[in-house]
């Protein structure tokens, strides 16, 4: 079976959470942290958008999976 990048690393940090309790805290901790420099380094330089569906960033108006989703309703 083939898994998608996302889901290998879904399954990843679910085994390490299971195996180190607060792992996924502090991932997000960490980045939110880190958030703040990484948007005046990178400011100008692209464009980010959200998804007009569910909010998620994308690169168009409506990101993949709510395409799919649209698609397969």
């Amino acid at each position: 079976m083939h898994l998608s990048f996302r889901s290998k690393v879904r399954d990843w940090l679910n085994q390490m959470e299971t195996e180190f309790p607060g792992t996924k805290n502090s991932v997000v901790n960490s980045f939110l942290s880190i958030l703040p420099d990484l948007k005046s380094k990178y400011k100008g330089k692209r464009e980010f958008r959200t998804c007009t569906k569910c909010g998620d960033p994308c690169s168009g108006e409506i990101c993949n999976a709510c395409r799919l989703e649209e698609q397969l309703a």
